[in-house]
């Protein structure tokens, strides 16, 4: 019965221990983590799009996987390029036993884009295009995720065409996607995507279905224009829809 009576103490003993040092290093994820990161993702943002990037805030939670960026700007040669309030994501541990990873939400709020036309077909992003590749595509498989809950919140896309003198503007801007996932069980299944916004202070709405990584490609698209000229905005599509006709329905 003494023996019983120690064992158990052990055993609680190593209880404390292993929960004392999840508590002890999610805190140190949570306080200490965010201040030696946020200046390493700045620099390598900075690298990748070749313009200084600067970020507010980073907040990481690693009990519930959450993971935010607040107060988030890219400048360029022009002024302000692309900013937004806040990135939130929040993961899943179901990330590890499905050997991919799984994301319960993503949440962009308040996006800013600020597009500038240098010439023809030539823009203020036209740097972060990449080259046509001439290698030949591989049956390689499709990477393994499953995104939930996509939105965006409030974004505002300002288009400055210094070739023509004109502005456009796309503010009021929403999207949701339920999903995008390549896991087997959800490749079959239809993503709805929905999107509203104003074009140069009109609104419209965009809603559609897809198999987006099925053979058939199956898609149906449905949009909403009220009273809209969509020519202008010809003169940015590629050149493969600058032949089509618009019309004005009212």
């Amino acid at each position: 019965m003494l023996k019983s009576f120690f064992q158990r103490q052990r055993w609680f003993r190593f209880a404390i221990y292993v929960l004392a040092s999840i508590l002890l290093l999610g805190a140190l994820v949570h306080w200490a983590l965010p201040p030696l990161l946020r200046p390493w993702l700045e620099k390598e943002a900075s690298q990748i799009l070749h313009r200084p990037v600067k970020i507010g805030e980073l907040a990481i939670n690693p009990y519930s996987l959450q993971f935010d960026l607040s107060d988030v700007a890219v400048r360029d040669q022009y002024g302000p390029f692309v900013s937004f309030k806040s990135l939130q994501v929040n993961a899943e541990w179901r990330s590890i036993w499905r050997m991919a990873p799984v994301v319960r939400s993503i949440t962009l709020d308040t996006p800013k884009v600020t597009l500038i036309r240098l010439a023809a077909d030539r823009y203020n992003f036209s740097d972060l295009i990449p080259q046509k590749s001439q290698t030949t595509k591989t049956d390689e498989p499709l990477p393994r995720f499953s995104l939930n809950n996509i939105r965006i919140i409030g974004g505002d896309i300002r288009l400055d065409d210094r070739v023509v003198g004109a502005n456009q503007t796309l503010d009021q801007l929403n999207f949701s996607l339920p999903f995008l996932s390549t896991l087997p069980q959800r490749i079959n299944e239809y993503i709805q995507p929905q999107l509203s916004a104003r074009f140069n202070g009109r609104p419209f709405e965009l809603k559609g279905e897809s198999k987006p990584f099925e053979d058939s490609l199956d898609t149906l698209l449905k949009i909403k224009i009220n009273q809209q000229d969509l020519t202008p905005f010809l003169a940015y599509a590629p050149n493969f829809l600058r032949g089509l006709r618009c019309h004005r329905r009212y």
